[in-house]
């Protein structure tokens, strides 16, 4: 049987493009090599695609060097892509793209964008979905319309803030209560911690909002639920079906780390197997989660967020995460799906949702142009004027 040509995006030029590399090397690595033949292509930081046997390697992104590196060009509406060689481009002949970025222009649908262009199937969700989810302001205004619970929320624009500090930070105040209670200040698209604090006084969400603002133009203020059960829960799938994975319960964010803390330091999440919350208020996590990723019309992995009050069993869903890291795959473990499984799946649905998609009409005939150049006014509003 004829192996399938598979690219597998990661890096970026986002913020969270190094953990992009690790979710990206992950899948190469676990990828059914006697189905696939899979094609890295890097992001680099300045946004330029590269290609070559060596994207295989930790090492390489040490010291990286685009000049041991093939450029990579896309080709409209055929499928393909365009390699670079000395005065010649390479055509290949994709049938899927693993979509391992994380953050801006990887996950924001940027990338879906081009792949649609290209006419090649892709894991993600689609681009509208990508987007709403990548926007913790567009996503929770949505939730909200959906009658699903999320934390209490407020945003801005750091041009306004900057202008009328007091009055913004008298509005935060007054609407979420603060500082009764705790806030997270949030750059709106950003993920993996970055540019995130937790702030319990004015002093400190000063500084938060100063730090936020040199990540995004949009600043989202979120009233803390205190003493908070974490809990995520991944889906796979598509509108018509969903795996539902087991539910993990996270160090929760009374407990707060920052992306040095998850990533460099080594004190990494600790997932406690003890379950905390009863069958009934874990399944209803699920149901919400399910009826989430259907609202937002998601496809392919989605880790989603909660929060629990656990003095009022009150769910929150504080987030969705489109192409969350390392594809969560370590969820579905009671699921049995293992790495390799879960890629396979997520092949056959991107290809599938292409499929589905070209089959739907896209073109309308019409007579529009031929009226419009039998009228005699057409030379008046043709004329060249210059």
């Amino acid at each position: 049987m004829k192996k399938e040509n598979i690219l597998i995006f990661f890096g970026g030029k986002s913020a969270e493009h190094d953990i992009s590399i690790i979710t990206g090397l992950q899948v190469l690595k676990n990828i059914d090599k006697t189905k696939y033949n899979a094609f890295p292509i890097y992001i680099y930081r300045n946004g330029k695609m590269f290609f070559g046997k060596k994207l295989n390697d930790f090492n390489t992104y040490i010291n990286f060097n685009e000049k041991n590196f093939k450029r990579v060009a896309f080709k409209t509406a055929s499928g393909q892509i365009l390699i670079s060689g000395c005065n010649f481009y390479k055509k290949l002949k994709i049938d899927c793209a693993i979509i391992c970025c994380h953050g801006l222009n990887g996950e924001d649908g940027s990338l879906q964008g081009l792949l649609e262009l290209s006419d090649i199937p892709y894991t993600s969700s689609d681009i509208l979905s990508c987007s709403i989810c990548m926007d913790k302001i567009i996503m929770k205004d949505i939730l909200k319309a959906n009658n699903i619970k999320t934390p209490d929320y407020a945003y801005f624009n750091k041009s306004d803030y900057y202008l009328n500090e007091k009055n913004i930070l008298k509005n935060l105040k007054d609407k979420l209560n603060l500082f009764n209670n705790s806030c997270f200040v949030k750059p709106s698209n950003l993920g993996s911690s970055i540019g995130i604090a937790k702030c319990n006084n004015i002093e400190e969400l000063k500084d938060a909002i100063e730090i936020a603002s040199g990540y995004d133009d949009r600043i989202i203020v979120e009233k803390s639920v205190e003493d908070a059960i974490e809990v995520n829960c991944a889906i796979v799938g598509n509108y018509d079906y969903q795996t539902v994975s087991d539910l993990e319960y996270p160090q929760s964010w009374s407990s707060f780390l920052n992306f040095d803390e998850k990533y460099i330091k080594g004190n990494r999440i600790k997932v406690k197997n003890k379950k905390k919350l009863s069958k009934e208020l874990e399944q209803k996590i699920k149901d919400i989660a399910v009826n989430a990723y259907k609202i937002f019309n998601c496809s392919g992995v989605v880790r989603i967020d909660f929060l629990v009050d656990k003095v009022h069993d009150e769910v929150y869903l504080n987030e969705l995460n489109s192409i969350p890291g390392s594809l969560a795959f370590h969820l579905f473990k009671k699921n049995k799906i293992e790495f390799d499984q879960l890629i396979n799946k997520l092949i056959d649905f991107a290809k599938r949702k292409r499929s589905d998609k070209n089959n739907n009409k896209f073109s309308y005939e019409s007579q529009a142009l031929l009226n419009f150049c039998n009228n005699k006014n057409m030379n008046k509003y043709t004329k060249n004027e210059y």
